[in-house]
């Protein structure tokens, strides 16, 4: 089986170590607190009410299916 490199080995020189961008940045950000967490929660419910203010059909959707799968399943 042969090994195929990206970049011809150098002599003296080490290849550079390949970083996930997602966890260098979980890595330099600190964590919200409960407080920053409840506000863009809030955030994310207010911009979803606002859609469906243009979209009345997704409401009904939003209210009606865990009921109705509740009186099917339960």
């Amino acid at each position: 089986m042969n090994t195929v490199l990206a970049e011809p080995a150098v002599a003296g020189r080490r290849p550079a170590p390949v970083t996930d961008p997602a966890a260098a940045v979980a890595r330099t950000r600190a964590r919200p607190g409960v407080g920053g967490t409840f506000t863009q929660t809030l955030a994310m419910a207010w911009r979803s009410l606002k859609k469906m203010r243009r979209n009345p059909e997704q409401f009904f959707d939003v209210a009606l299916q865990p009921l109705l799968f509740t009186a099917m399943f339960a």
